[in-house]
């Protein structure tokens, strides 16, 4: 018996080009199953939330919020959107940055979480430098049948988004 696997490319695995989020994904939910079949499962698509959530993430930009205004700062969104409201969702956003040969984490990590709501942001900011900087979204939901689903999401890369 051959078995074979076929992978496919997704749009949210291909950054997005033009205005508006730049990496969109859907909240699924793991197969379980056990022993061989569990690791086929791994293979095929996750279970979709029945409350259709979605994640996208917007790229790093200039602060344009009135309290930080004129200091310099770079923010980006982590946005979680379902047709209608979940029992609990969670999601965090962090903001990396490469001034020179390696990514960290800087600045403040967003955190969303709040029960029966229908969509929610999280956002992460830090002080502006000249260097690149990429957001990165995680999150989960716990739907109305009570499984638990999660999404991640990144930006694309931004060189000096203060224009430093």
């Amino acid at each position: 018996m051959l078995l074979l696997i076929l992978l496919t490319v997704t749009p949210s695995d291909v950054f997005a080009e033009g205005p508006g989020p730049s990496d969109e994904s859907s909240y699924g939910s793991e197969r379980r199953l056990g022993g061989v079949w569990g690791w086929v499962a791994k293979m095929l698509p996750m279970k979709s939330s029945p409350s259709g959530c979605r994640q996208s993430v917007h790229d790093p930009h200039k602060s344009t919020h009135a309290a930080q205004v004129g200091l310099n700062r770079v923010n980006f969104e982590v946005r979680a959107t379902c047709n209608n409201p979940v029992p609990e969702m969670t999601h965090t956003a962090v903001l990396e940055k490469n001034s020179g040969s390696s990514w960290g984490s800087t600045g403040t990590i967003g955190v969303f979480r709040e029960v029966w709501v229908q969509r929610g942001s999280a956002y992460g900011n830090d002080v502006c430098e000249k260097a690149k900087y990429q957001g990165k979204g995680s999150g989960f939901i716990l739907d109305v049948d009570e499984d638990m689903y999660v999404a991640m999401t990144r930006s694309r890369i931004v060189y000096n988004p203060c224009g430093l």
